[in-house]
């Protein structure tokens, strides 16, 4: 979280019991300022404050009660990764919510430098990946998982901006933000509503982020980088190399193909949780209307980080359940079929087109020739009163010539056989004999 700024005039000094000691950000929703109880100065508040205009519109209302309501929900489960709700009036003029401060930058904040080490970068995987498990576990999804709504604290990761949380059955309000552009995933840009799918995408982009300082698909409009999203053209090639198997299969565009928060904690749960501070942010300046110090609220103290186990290369993708690469078989078969579908439904197609176009050259048969036995006795050619596609006209087929006999049995016209050969000379043996007699 950046460091506290002055309040300015138009500031309010305190919003319900809280008395405001500077401002945090703003942003087109209200302003965040840091707080304090007055009968516990030693409690500090993080205090939303919904911009007057905004006061008046019925959605943005209902949006901020129902943010109300998760924080106080998640409350009541002892959820360690959120921050606490301490105080709310969602029916005031300008409605707020204060929740407990968390000595700590964002993820947007502590990468802008360039990136995290790759050792803080695991660990920041493995907590946030056990937050959205915790959630999701709980029959919720954030909806809005970015580097700026998860705050490194000093025993873990908190998810913050709750303003999109809701359980995971529940319908999305027509008009309803459904995240932020260029941060949500493909199935949510196109319209869907958000669900935990949508959150393990926010994961690998977050994590990516934490690495690289900037977004797995680079720099361009919200469109350009759907478009990106849709292709899957994720550029991890900077993140640690143990973690690029399971961010990029978190990046996958069908959210089928995506791991689930529980299998991703799984693996990578020999990692330590992360322990880290916002040593990054430390201004010095004393904050208007108290005597402490930037300093004393986030201390640039040297804490320890080393992993409990060292972390296994081969671990993430090996702890990951194989049904991932049965449902990608399976999304990949239903796309090679859908291909050859289209495929041949072009060629038959070409092939109507091409065979209405065609002309009619059959030629009609002379006594010289005969039809071909397997045709149809109304010649399916002709049926119609024109040429049939799948039916092309029987071919004309020569008469049949007399056959010379005498060429299978080795005589010519004027020439006998040897048997007949015989029979002559036998004949004209008893002739002589007669006449010899005679």
């Amino acid at each position: 979280m950046r460091a506290p700024t002055p309040l300015t005039p138009a500031d309010p000094s305190r919003v319900g019991p809280f008395h405001l000691l500077g401002r945090l950000a703003a942003g087109g929703m209200g302003e965040v300022y840091l707080g304090r109880e007055d009968d516990r100065p030693d409690s500090l508040v993080v205090v939303k404050l919904v911009r007057a205009d905004l006061a008046h519109d019925r959605l943005f209302r209902e949006r901020f009660r129902a943010e109300v309501a998760a924080m106080r929900h998640l409350a009541s489960l002892e959820s360690t990764f959120v921050p606490r709700l301490v105080g709310a009036d969602v029916d005031a003029a300008r409605p707020w919510l204060a929740s407990e401060f968390v000595p700590g930058p964002s993820v947007a904040e502590a990468a802008s430098g360039g990136g995290l080490g790759h050792d803080d970068v695991e660990r920041v995987a493995a907590s946030l990946a056990e937050a959205l498990s915790a959630l999701h576990s709980h029959g919720l999804v954030h909806g809005d998982v970015t580097p700026a709504n998860v705050v490194l604290g000093p025993d873990g990761v908190r998810l913050i901006d709750l303003g999109l949380v809701r359980t995971q059955d529940e319908p999305v309000a027509p008009g309803a933000r459904l995240g932020s552009p260029g941060w949500c995933a493909p199935e949510v840009m196109s319209g869907r509503p958000a669900s935990t799918a949508s959150d393990v995408h926010g994961w690998g982009c977050t994590v990516a982020y934490a690495a690289t300082a900037s977004s797995p698909f680079g720099d361009g409009t919200p469109e350009v980088l759907h478009q990106r999203m849709r292709s899957g053209t994720a550029h991890l090639d900077r993140l640690p190399r143990s973690l690029r198997p399971v961010v990029d299969q978190s990046l996958a565009p069908e959210p089928l193909l995506r791991p689930t928060s529980a299998e991703l904690h799984l693996a990578l749960a020999r990692v330590r949780e992360p322990v880290l501070v916002g040593a990054a942010t430390g201004a010095t300046a004393p904050l208007a209307g108290s005597a402490i110090t930037t300093e004393a609220l986030i201390p640039p103290t040297a804490v320890d980080l080393e992993p409990m186990l060292p972390w296994d290369d081969a671990r993430a993708t090996a702890a990951l359940p194989e049904r991932h690469d049965e449902v990608r078989d399976e999304v990949r078969d239903r796309r090679a079929l859908a291909a050859v579908g289209a495929v041949l439904a072009g060629v038959l197609l070409v092939g109507a087109v091409w065979a209405l176009a065609a002309p009619d050259d059959t030629a009609p048969a002379d006594s010289a020739t005969v039809s071909s036995p397997t045709s149809s006795p109304t010649g399916a050619a002709t049926r119609a009163g024109k040429p049939s596609a799948s039916a092309p006209a029987p071919r004309a087929v020569p008469a049949a010539a007399p056959v010379d006999t005498s060429r299978t049995t080795g005589a010519g016209p004027d020439k006998a056989g040897p048997r007949e050969k015989g029979k002559a000379k036998g004949k004209d043996k008893g002739q002589g004999k007669g006449r010899g007699k005679g």
